[in-house]
């Protein structure tokens, strides 16, 4: 008896932290992202979705492209080429107003819409969002790769020798709050 009460109380704390989880707010986002002091590394652009749950957390996940040059626009975009890299973490999002503190860790993996993934690198964010409407918000951030794999250190994406380096990134995104 005492076991089918913790099994459903068990149960029952997942129901609520799931009920908690879906009714909270979805979003999409996408980012630019443009590498500081590494020459090897192009500026990317990444496509991400995310759920924020409890409050301030959030789960989310990005693939990544990179910007192809070279095209007569004012831009001098020609296109975006998938790299095959891809990323997923856990985050928090403080609000402050209209201005929120936003902080992430999240693993990067190679191989998206391949045969094997492997894992690449960690990398942590720190940066603020400015909410300019209920569904609208701007980031504004930094965004570390540490702890790289021989994967990564084989790879044309980084240009690293040494799994100890790491590499800074700053970046500006546009996020959609979706509900």
């Amino acid at each position: 008896m005492k076991r089918l009460v913790i099994i459903g109380l068990v149960l029952l704390l997942i129901l609520v932290a799931g009920g908690n989880l879906f009714s909270s707010s979805l979003r999409v986002n996408t980012d630019y992202n443009m590498p500081i002091g590494n020459i090897g590394v192009n500026p990317n652009v990444s496509f991400g979705a995310g759920v924020k749950f409890w409050g301030i957390f959030l789960a989310s996940g990005a693939v990544y492209t990179e910007i192809i040059y070279g095209a007569e626009n004012i831009f001098n975009i020609n296109g975006f080429r998938p790299i095959g890299l891809f990323s997923y973490g856990l985050g928090m999002v403080i609000p402050l107003g209209n201005i929120s503190l936003i902080m992430d860790w999240q693993n990067f993996y190679t191989g998206a819409g391949y045969e094997k993934v492997d894992r690449y690198s960690d990398s942590y964010k720190i940066g603020m969002a400015v909410n300019l409407s209920e569904t609208f918000s701007l980031e504004f951030y930094s965004r570390t790769l540490f702890n790289f794999t021989d994967n990564a250190l084989s790879s044309n994406f980084v240009n690293i020798t040494d799994p100890e380096e790491t590499v800074q990134m700053i970046g500006l995104g546009a996020v959609l709050h979706l509900f």
